[in-house]
């Protein structure tokens, strides 16, 4: 099992292990299919504040019990480590996440939905964003 590290300690498993096919590289040279509206919103968000998603690791595999389908996983990440976009789809319905970590130097780091934090709905987005201006201000402020 192959681990990629970020900020505080944390860690993630790579999505290219045993993947049938993988993706490691810049952000620029990856298609996120139906997930570049949720990428373009996030990137708008973070580069108010200076951070830019630029490195990509992805693997794809195939579904279990349906051969004709693939899974994707993959991480987006700054050059600092300090915010990662962590997504990967399960082999059931509703079995995958799509999160946002925001990793401290201090050894924590709070996860965030996606869909939170790109939702229309001010119940939903105003606390994810909160959370996220926060640490993106402390960590211009470092």
């Amino acid at each position: 099992m192959t681990w990629i590290y970020f900020a505080g300690n944390t860690k993630i498993k790579s999505p290219t292990d045993d993947a049938t096919r993988s993706f490691v590289g810049d952000v620029t040279n990856y298609d996120f299919k139906y997930q570049i509206d949720n990428f373009n919103k996030l990137n708008q968000i973070l580069q108010a504040y200076g951070v830019i998603l630029k490195n990509v690791v992805s693997g794809s595999y195939p579904v279990k019990y349906n051969t004709t389908r693939t899974l994707t996983k993959f991480l987006v990440y700054n050059d600092e480590r300090t915010v990662v976009w962590n997504k990967y789809e399960g082999n059931v319905s509703g079995g995958g996440q799509n999160n946002l970590l925001l990793c401290s130097p201090n050894n924590s780091h709070t996860k965030i939905k996606i869909s939170d934090i790109v939702s229309d709905d001010p119940s939903k987005n105003i606390p994810a964003l909160n959370i996220l201006v926060n640490f993106l201000e402390h960590l211009t402020q470092v």
